[in-house]
């Protein structure tokens, strides 16, 4: 799901969501995901009442390029487990991670990566409570938040938390 949401709001790597509503593009990554062949059905889910009709905007810029972003990226594929095993979580965090550089101007600095690649910090329950931990100390109550998920909840999570002064 990631990689056609991209492909809808980041098409060859430019901005491209001006215009579209939230409808609009979860309409158009479904016949993304439709044309690969999947059967999944790309969906949208919210704690608040959002207006879907209105500007789809993956991080708010309504205070303009003020203040520092941070990120916590998290991409699991299950590699120890047999069954159920993903295979697309890293890479999805790879792209969220150019996107959000590139469209939201944040530094690779102020995120925090954890994969079970081997390679990264791994995304234990103690590492990711601590990573958000660090991310919350470094904002104040004048932050805002993005909270995606893609495909579903255990697949890939990215939290974003922006600090302005």
């Amino acid at each position: 799901m990631t990689s056609a949401m991209l492909s809808v709001i980041y098409k060859e790597e430019k901005p491209s969501a001006k215009n579209l509503s939230f409808v609009d593009v979860f309409l158009r990554a479904r016949k993304v995901v439709k044309a690969k062949g999947f059967e999944q059905i790309p969906q949208l889910s919210s704690s608040r009442n959002i207006d879907v009709n209105q500007p789809f905007d993956l991080m708010s810029n309504k205070h303009g390029n003020k203040g520092t972003r941070y990120a916590v990226l998290i991409g699991i594929n299950y590699t120890k487990h047999k069954q159920g095993q993903l295979s697309g979580c890293w890479n999805d965090v790879h792209n969220i991670k150019k996107y959000i550089m590139d469209v939201g101007k944040f530094k690779s600095s102020n995120m925090t990566i954890l994969l079970d690649d081997g390679k990264a910090t791994s995304p234990t329950r103690a590492n990711i409570m601590k990573a958000l931990d660090q991310l919350c100390k470094k904002v104040s109550s004048r932050m805002s938040y993005t909270y995606q998920r893609c495909m579903n909840e255990y697949i890939y999570h990215s939290l974003s938390l922006t600090y302005y002064t």
